[in-house]
């Protein structure tokens, strides 16, 4: 009931990453407001879509839509919004092109494949590196102990089961 006297829908969230409402209701033909964020950069295309980046502008785009008719949705609008063009932008971002795959083929069979990856230290100062990892190795030395005490107790006084007792 709502979608046929409803025009405008106002999707303030910049941290939503499906958008799916938003593309809902560009689908229906309504307005939409939306911030221009890179979560929203592709309904940006939409002529419905209205974006804003401060305060003045959401009043403005949304005034704009309260006194303005949609324009309906044309074909090439509704295929974008289409599981099939979602379908598409996916294989088209996630593909290799041929000559990168070719490079890396060769590389791969290469006698000198190898990876060297070199991490920057979490910690930047030698001493404090060196005091962290004296403490890591101290830790797990009172830890082992602690287990062998632990372990040796619980048989000399009998407080397991038999077999649990190995």
């Amino acid at each position: 009931k709502l979608g046929a006297t409803h025009k405008i829908f106002i999707n303030p969230s910049t941290s939503e990453v499906l958008c799916t409402t938003v593309a809902e209701a560009l689908a229906m033909g309504k307005f939409v407001v939306v911030p221009s964020h890179p979560s929203n950069d592709f309904f940006a295309q939409f002529p419905n879509c209205l974006t804003y980046t401060n305060k003045e502008e959401f009043v403005g785009n949304l005034y704009y839509a309260m006194t303005h008719a949609p324009q309906p949705l044309s074909e090439e609008y509704a295929h974008a919004l289409s599981w099939e063009a979602a379908i598409e932008r996916l294989e088209f971002a996630s593909s290799i092109p041929q000559k990168e795959a070719d490079a890396m083929a060769e590389a791969l069979m290469s006698n000198q494949t190898g990876v060297e990856i070199r991490l920057p230290p979490l910690i930047e100062d030698e001493e404090d590196r060196k005091r962290v990892g004296t403490t890591l190795v101290k830790t797990r030395s009172r830890y082992r102990q602690f287990r062998s005490r632990l372990a040796s107790e619980l048989q000399q006084n009998n407080v397991l089961p038999g077999p649990w007792r190995q």
